[in-house]
């Protein structure tokens, strides 16, 4: 009997680990089939070293469901990246449409303020000059 390795897993890892056993590979497949593929692209054991390729593999054959799954998760991420990438131009374009919204709605709002002000100069200002035309034909009068 061989050692026994231990393997603290995320939860992501947890899910892809399930995917693979609902497929009926073992935890003990998986792992030498993951194993095999990583010993046969690391460049010192990608020689014609057939032992070395083999020797985390206890059939002759590995189970392609293996390779095609880490294939099918490397397309579903492709995809969710392409999604992603959308929804993020997306949201940079509503923001910029906000943008100009709130930008227009600032400049409309200040210039209308400023009208109601002004009228309000302009009101002052009558007021202002009625009472000193008031004052003066008083003056007048008393004089």
């Amino acid at each position: 009997m061989g050692k026994t390795i231990a393997l603290k897993l995320s939860k992501k890892e947890e899910q892809i680990i399930t995917q693979f056993n609902k497929k009926g590979m073992t935890n003990s497949e998986l792992l030498r089939s993951a194993l095999r593929q990583y010993v046969q692209n690391i460049p010192e054991f990608s020689s014609d070293n057939a032992e070395m390729k083999t020797i985390f593999v206890k059939q002759e054959n590995v189970q392609t469901d293996f390779f095609d799954s880490v294939k099918e998760l490397k397309l579903e991420m492709h995809v969710l990246q392409e999604q992603l990438e959308k929804t993020q131009k997306q949201v940079e374009s509503e923001m910029k449409t906000l943008q100009r919204q709130l930008c227009l709605f600032t400049v409309t709002v200040p210039s209308s303020e400023q009208s109601v002000s002004s009228m309000k100069i302009d009101i002052a200002g009558d007021i202002h000059q009625e009472v000193d035309e008031f004052l003066c034909k008083q003056s007048q009068r008393n004089d």
